[in-house]
């Protein structure tokens, strides 16, 4: 799986649960996108800068590289994939 490929699939399976988390349109920020030994993390942001309602301003989704599993990771960064079962997180 490459970089291109967990970007689309954050964009198909993320963007519904990202629109109702930030009440807007999103957008995939390829520049936020970050690869570790045990896959990526990728994040949804809104299409307009300030167009959102809600105080977050990007959902992030954790990507496995050996299934390609989508899931969202929490607020409080990476440490909310542990409980994905993705193996190691990398440095602390």
């Amino acid at each position: 799986m490459t970089r291109e490929d967990v970007e689309q699939r954050v964009r198909l399976r993320g963007e519904p649960s990202a629109r109702a988390i930030l009440g807007c349109a999103v957008r995939l920020d390829p520049v936020l996108t970050e690869e570790f030994a045990w896959g990526w993390v990728a994040y949804l942001v809104p299409q307009e800068p300030g167009d959102c309602a809600r105080r977050y301003d990007r959902v992030g989704f954790a990507c496995e590289r050996g299934h390609g599993r989508v899931e969202v990771v929490g607020t409080k960064g990476l440490a909310d994939a542990r409980r994905l079962g993705v193996g190691d997180l990398g440095p602390q």
